[in-house]
């Protein structure tokens, strides 16, 4: 039978959503009995916004960085503020963990760990300083979950999971969400969205939302 279903849209670039991961898990524990979970990668850096890091944040990175860690206790490290942000080379590109997150999802045993999948993928990132952009970050991901990394490896290179990767950019757009985090609840039916939350909030204000926007759909 089936149910209403939360739709997170996300980035595996955007601190933000790093900071709603922790939001997420408990909407995800509390309302597991209520309604499924889906992830959907925003596509937030891919065509024309692929750019250097240092070009997209500014000069007063730090500063931005220093307001998610106080609203959201994100842990974001000097790792990536001093090392990945600091470096010229680093470029911002959104495709290839939408494609991590495609190949993690395809297989029905782990369909259910995909918030977990991509906390642990900017944990790499914002805590580790990994580059999204190298193999390594791929690898440490598939690692925690006890999945073969050169094989993980290999599929992101399948044109499957590169198009479902740009299946849930063109769903992003087709919702009309312009910015990350964004949770909407969509009915049985597929066809009926109700807005949960645009951009961070803390779980004491969107929990609320998501039992009034239940409780709508529940009532027709």
């Amino acid at each position: 039978m089936s149910r209403p279903t939360l739709v997170y849209v996300y980035d595996a670039l955007c601190s933000w959503c790093y900071g709603f991961d922790t939001v997420m898990a408990q909407v995800e524990r509390d309302y597991s009995d209520r309604a499924d979970l889906v992830l959907v990668s925003g596509g937030m850096n891919v065509g024309d916004r692929r750019r250097r890091i240092q070009e997209v944040l500014g000069p007063d990175y730090r500063a931005i960085y220093a307001n998610v860690i106080e609203r959201s206790g994100a842990d974001i490290s000097e790792a990536y503020l001093g090392g990945l942000v600091g470096r010229d080379n680093y470029v911002v590109d959104s495709l290839r963990p939408a494609v991590a997150l495609s190949v993690f999802r395809s297989d029905p045993g782990r369909a259910k760990r995909q918030l977990a999948f991509v906390t642990a993928m900017q944990t790499g990132m914002y805590r580790d300083g990994l580059d999204p952009g190298e193999d390594a970050y791929y690898r440490t991901a598939a690692e925690a979950f006890s999945l073969d990394p050169y094989a993980f490896l290999a599929q992101m290179t399948e044109q499957a999971f590169i198009d479902d990767a740009r299946g849930d950019f063109a769903l992003t757009q087709a919702l009309g969400v312009a910015g990350f985090p964004n949770l909407s609840l969509r009915d049985e039916t597929g066809t009926r969205y109700l807005s949960v939350s645009r951009g961070f909030a803390p779980y004491d204000d969107i929990a609320p939302i998501i039992d009034m926007a239940l409780d709508r759909i529940n009532d027709g």
